[in-house]
């Protein structure tokens, strides 16, 4: 264009599309809640999910059902979750993971494939910033692969600083901002596999929710 502001789209236009576009997506009440755990130690995603579910402010507008997808080296289960620092109290509607998950497609196929997730209409994603995308996507993907129709996915990011050290990989250094360049790489890795959500895909959908939204 003349004015120079539509321009060919490239990666970075891409990622900073996706990454704006899900991170801005309005909120919206919806009766599922689902907690991505990360690498080993980033407890505070889980104790943020295990808070949004326990903050009911009255019957009607409170989701119904807690996934929490398993971690790898991280295990969780109901004595773990009751305990501190989580402290789990609303234990009816919740359902853990069984099997150790090696990665984020292993976890968003569970989701996927719940039963409890059949005839929901959305679902809450939680997951750190550097995560955040990655899951949305992933998720997306089962969904679609699973075709069934689209429901709304909507974000919910834990809020804690980028440069908060992650556990698991404190003898490199790694933050939340240092893992960004990563999973950069990851999501463009896994798109060509088939297990993340493409650039076009991504757009269809968030034509479809807003749409429906409005």
């Amino acid at each position: 264009m003349a004015n120079g502001r539509i321009l060919e789209w490239d990666t970075p236009s891409r990622f900073v599309a996706l990454a704006t576009n899900i991170l801005t997506l309005p909120r919206i009440l919806t009766d599922v809640l689902v907690v991505f755990p990360g690498l080993a130690g980033e407890t505070e995603r889980l104790q943020m999910a295990i808070a949004e579910w326990q903050n009911v402010w009255d019957d009607t507008n409170q989701p119904k059902v807690f996934l929490v997808a398993q971690g790898w080296r991280d295990y969780f289960d109901f004595h773990r979750l009751q305990s501190p620092p989580f402290n789990l109290e609303r234990i009816e509607g919740v359902y853990i993971q069984k099997e150790p998950a090696r990665n984020t497609k292993v976890q968003a196929d569970w989701v996927v494939n719940h039963p409890e997730v059949a005839q929901t209409k959305g679902l809450t994603l939680c997951a750190t910033p550097y995560h955040i995308i990655r899951c949305y996507l992933t998720l997306l993907k089962s969904w679609l692969k699973n075709g069934r129709e689209p429901i709304f996915i909507v974000p919910s990011t834990t809020p804690i600083s980028p440069f908060a050290p992650i556990p698991e990989l404190a003898s490199e250094g790694a933050d939340g901002w240092s893992m960004t360049a990563g999973e950069v790489k990851r999501i463009l890795t896994y798109q060509e596999m088939g297990d993340v959500a493409t650039f076009k895909e991504a757009e269809a959908y968030l034509r479809w929710y807003w749409a429906w939204y409005q």
